[in-house]
């Protein structure tokens, strides 16, 4: 067990170490997102954060295992991956969810990486919401009965009525 001294001097150690870290810089300048969360069936928890990076001439995709996260907050690779949503949950910034934002985002708040505080922000999009009222104008029908739509699911389907060409 480690000494009360050693413990400072680790502690200042750890602080000197974070506060030379870079603020975060995105690969490309943008204000527009998508966001995707997944959760694990078996038990029913978040593990997944799927953020994109929009650019009219590349889109950069950051993938976010929760449950790999590093458990001490304090340690550089879990400030920095902290640091890449400080960056996209500000208010100039827009974010495309599949689903209701706040639902779908609360669900990580508890692995610290931001707070319900830093995603109440005015931009927040609800493209499954969007898509079903595309989808109803563009084939005169809804395929979930007024349900919830998974993305997989949506696409899936756009994508077959896309491919099905008339026989002629």
């Amino acid at each position: 067990m480690p000494t009360l001294a050693e413990a400072i001097l680790r502690n200042r150690n750890k602080q000197n170490e974070l506060s030379t870290v870079p603020r975060f810089q995105a690969p490309q300048n943008t204000e527009y997102f998508t966001i995707d969360t997944e959760a694990d069936l078996h038990p029913k928890q978040s593990s997944l954060i799927q953020v994109e990076f929009i650019s009219q001439h590349i889109s950069t995709i950051i993938l976010v295992e929760v449950c790999r996260l590093p458990t001490d907050q304090q340690q550089l690779k879990f400030c920095l991956i902290k640091s890449i949503f400080k960056h996209i949950f500000q208010e100039k910034n827009t974010m495309y969810i599949w689903g209701d934002p706040i639902k779908e985002l609360s669900t990580f708040v508890t692995y610290g990486l931001f707070t319900s505080d830093e995603f109440q922000i005015e931009k927040l999009v609800n493209m499954q919401h969007k898509f079903k009222k595309w989808f109803r104008r563009q084939h005169q029908f809804d395929p979930t009965g007024g349900n919830l739509w998974g993305l997989q699911p949506a696409f899936l389907l756009h994508m077959e009525n896309f491919w099905i060409k008339p026989k002629h």
